[in-house]
């Protein structure tokens, strides 16, 4: 299927389909909340709050998903890992994610390190707020690496002395508060019309940078996408601008295993770092990152601002 759709008991419309989310275990009835919960024993118990959780609400039939959740693409060795909440609302059809996102890929680190510098240099940035109860950033990183690495992080963001993140939390990028809807229509008309996730240019939270906290507040928009046909490939596209004006475009496409990953941004000393390093360096058994022109990153723009008319 070309589209996301929600299943609660029920099969997949193909076998082959992605799945977004699951849970299994046990199939219970809350009486005093009326819905009806699929979860581990623990998680059902209340030992447990990170394993995935499924849940039908009885009133209105809205289905919620609490846990690890995934994009439905093939992206590589590019990993994105959500946690968060997947929803489905029957009156808009829609399906919501509103997650926190934990990224890996294998850029050079003299790159990352760039990237990170102008975020560090910035002048007079507000501090995202680690402790948004609606963004759940603790449970997140402890579903990431373990409760007292989490709680490192809290505690040195407590006392102003978050400079680096545990080594469990090294990442590429670590990004909070981040929500993507599903995009294209189940027309038959746009039958042949991109489908994926994606979301508005939205306020999220820097958390990291190659294991270099953040804590700053960027406009970020994302677009993942599956295209028609035989020779369909998945991708996705990435606008970030830090609050000096900084942008950073990111276009991911992928053919067969073999990822390609285009970076550009106005901060020439990453550009640069990108140059410096060899092609062949550049490159791993399944994935090839480059800088890209201006002129390229302005054709990307243009197609996200296109997914979003079709939203």
């Amino acid at each position: 299927s070309m589209r996301v759709y929600p299943a609660f008991l029920s099969q997949r419309v193909s076998i082959s389909d992605p799945l977004l989310f699951q849970a299994s275990g046990y199939l219970q009835f809350n009486q005093q909340k009326q819905r009806f919960e699929v979860g581990s024993k623990a998680r059902l118990d209340g030992q447990d709050s990170l394993s995935n959780l499924l849940v039908l609400d009885i009133d209105n039939c809205s289905l919620q998903g609490y846990g690890n959740i995934s994009l439905g693409l093939q992206t590589s060795e590019v990993e994105i890992a959500l946690y968060g909440k997947i929803s489905y609302q029957n009156d808009t059809k829609k399906t919501r994610i509103a997650a926190n996102a934990k990224i890996t890929m294998p850029v050079d680190n003299t790159v990352w390190s760039e990237m990170a510098n102008q975020f560090k240099l910035q002048e007079g940035v507000p501090e995202w707020n680690l402790k948004k109860p609606v963004d759940a950033l603790f449970t997140s990183l402890m579903a990431w690496s373990n409760p007292k690495d989490a709680q490192e992080v809290f505690k040195d963001f407590d006392e102003e002395k978050l400079r680096k993140m545990p080594s469990s939390l090294g990442q590429s990028l670590i990004i909070s508060g981040i929500v993507l809807e599903n995009f294209g229509s189940d027309k038959p008309s746009a039958k042949k019309q991109d489908k994926g996730l994606m979301s508005t240019a939205q306020s999220v939270g820097l958390i990291a940078v190659n294991g270099t906290a953040i804590a700053q507040p960027i406009t970020l928009t994302q677009a993942y996408v599956q295209s028609f046909g035989d020779d369909a490939q998945p991708a996705f596209y990435w606008s970030m601008e830090a609050f000096d004006g900084t942008r950073y475009v990111f276009a991911y496409t992928q053919d067969r295993k073999d990822g390609n990953l285009q970076i550009f941004s106005s901060n020439a000393k990453m550009m640069a770092a990108i140059d410096g390093i060899k092609a062949d360096k550049r490159k791993t058994r399944n994935f090839n990152y480059s800088s890209t022109e201006e002129q390229t990153a302005s054709i990307i723009l243009a197609k996200l601002r296109a997914y979003l008319l079709n939203k």
